[in-house]
């Protein structure tokens, strides 16, 4: 997850889309309730931000032998029990899924995703520092948890990253300002155009969610206060091969 990058962005975004949508006075009265809007948002980064979360999740570390719970620039770590019930609502047969974390830092998703049967993990990660600290990860808990390592780490900029066709369950916790999500988002629908098939994304605390509600190839599925899920659109040309 990026945890410098979001709040801002959020709302230079929603301002300017409250604008050209609605105009002066419609985004007045509609800043009128933004007190109440703000308090919402302090409740939801608790529930993802908070003592309780922390302790679990060095207690993961522990058990497992990995660093995955400490911040690190825009890193923060995927709390196990949110991400777990959102996989379980995207009820598909995981073997025939690749699972493709898009900004995956340290790896933390990359490992819960493992208690899930998927054909193949990756994670896709710009900084270079992230992705050794991952890649050790991935190695102590293949070790520890006797599961079969079906890893891939890739060094690379998400919207150059060339996406396999697999059916695929692509995760993101905030990981982009707008202007990358956008062209993650044209990667893939690149892939899409080359190959349809199915795919989910589970956005997590998903403050640019109009950035995916408008990409015209993704339609919302379900909707928490913490995440979105969304599939392949079947009006979009892209209708998924089920």
């Amino acid at each position: 997850m990026s945890t410098g990058v979001g709040l801002v962005a959020y709302w230079q975004a929603k301002a300017a889309h409250s604008l050209q949508q609605r105009g002066m006075w419609g985004t007045i009265r509609r800043a009128a309730g933004l007190p109440g809007r703000l308090l919402r948002v302090r409740w939801v980064w608790w529930r993802l931000d908070n003592p309780w979360l922390r302790y679990t999740d060095r207690q993961f570390d522990r058990r497992y032998g990995v660093d995955t719970a400490d911040v690190v620039g825009d890193y923060g770590p995927t709390h196990a029990g949110t991400f777990t019930r959102a996989l379980r609502d995207v009820d598909v047969d995981y073997r025939r899924f690749a699972f493709i974390d898009f900004g995956c830092g340290k790896g933390k998703a990359l490992l819960l995703a493992a208690r899930r049967p998927f054909k193949r993990i990756i994670g896709v990660e710009l900084a270079p520092e992230l992705v050794d600290v991952a890649r050790r990860n991935v190695a102590q808990y293949v070790k520890r948890s006797g599961g079969a390592d079906v890893f891939e780490l890739v060094c690379a900029d998400a919207a150059e990253y060339r996406i396999p066709h697999d059916p695929a369950v692509f995760f993101f916790f905030n990981p982009f300002r707008a202007e990358t999500m956008r062209p993650v988002l044209d990667n893939i629908r690149r892939s899409l155009e080359a190959a349809p098939r199915e795919i989910y994304v589970i956005y997590k605390y998903p403050l640019l969610r109009s950035v995916l509600d408008e990409c015209g190839f993704l339609t919302p599925l379900k909707q928490t206060s913490l995440y979105v899920i969304y599939r392949t659109a079947r009006d979009s040309g892209h209708a998924p091969h089920v």
